[in-house]
């Protein structure tokens, strides 16, 4: 639902989830790092004032945990200048309209 959400809102490239975690446990040892349940941590550059609007909005809608942690680079990012958000989702995080 997000890939959607970001491809239809921004045109931005969009990747992942990863489902390649037996070839490189790597990928899965940074997923699950820091991951907070029942949220989605927003991993993006601190200084990228685009984020922090997204971040903003997207915090209306969903619980999101802020994190100025390096997103997961690997070779799926278009350019190594890309910008890159990453949306490390918890276990069960819910829309704010489902929250009691």
């Amino acid at each position: 639902m997000m890939a959607q959400f970001s491809n239809s809102v921004t045109g931005c490239f969009t990747f992942g989830p990863f489902m390649i975690s037996d070839q490189n446990p790597e990928f899965e040892i940074e997923a699950n790092d820091g991951m907070v349940p029942d949220a989605i941590v927003f991993h993006a550059d601190k200084d990228d004032k685009a984020a922090e609007q997204l971040f903003i909005n997207l915090g209306n809608q969903i619980k999101l945990v802020r994190s100025y942690k390096p997103a997961l680079r690997n070779s799926q990012v278009p350019t190594p200048q890309a910008r890159v958000i990453w949306l490390q989702f918890g276990t069960d995080p819910k829309w704010n309209s489902e929250r009691k």
